[in-house]
């Protein structure tokens, strides 16, 4: 890319659903490190992050042909990407570990819900560190009930324990988790 001749992004946008590559290439040129740094703020592992810049770079090259030139291209390859992470963490719950699996639940949800920009990272993060610091049971209790959706009534028969001391220390483990994401981020009403 000549630094020295500015860009017209709208008729690179253009010249790109007409199948021009060159033009596709300044658009990667222009948004890959505005697309790895969002993505960073999700996937710790900088191989996946490269990966999945890249497929969604794929993807939007693909559906080319479709994208509306008097759109935007920012928010239209960021919500393809947004999707791939998605479908990352889906596909990655799979072969995660049970003590980890409650913090993709918890990422997807917000990925879900919130607008583009509107992520809560520094809660998820927070929520990941401290549900690692809890003991083991604790982990597995915490995935059993709130990933897993396995009733309170079930748990404790599983436990062997009444349905009131599940509650309470489930209880418990959200206070531990309450206190610890405060002491990370100040105060936290969820």
């Amino acid at each position: 890319m000549n630094l020295n001749q500015p860009i017209n992004e709208g008729e690179k946008i253009l010249l790109a659903t007409q199948g021009n590559k060159e033009a596709f290439s300044v658009l990667v040129e222009i948004y890959q490190a505005r697309l790895r740094a969002f993505a960073a703020k999700y996937v710790d592992n900088s191989e996946e992050v490269f990966d999945l810049v890249q497929e969604a770079f794929l993807d939007a090259y693909t559906h080319m042909g479709k994208f509306e030139p008097e759109k935007e291209f920012g928010p239209w390859i960021r919500t393809i990407l947004k999707n791939r992470i998605m479908n990352h963490f889906r596909s990655k719950k799979i072969r995660r570990n049970i003590q980890l699996s409650i913090v993709d639940e918890a990422i997807l949800e917000k990925m879900s819900e919130a607008k583009d920009d509107e992520f809560c990272e520094d809660k998820v993060l927070s929520l990941k560190d401290c549900v690692s610091q809890l003991r083991k049971q604790h982990q597995d209790l915490i995935q059993w009930r709130y990933a897993d959706k396995v009733p309170v009534k079930d748990l404790a028969y599983s436990l062997k324990q009444s349905a009131s001391a599940i509650s309470m220390k489930l209880m418990r483990i959200r206070e531990i988790l309450r206190t610890c994401m405060n002491g990370k981020l100040g105060d936290v009403k969820a």
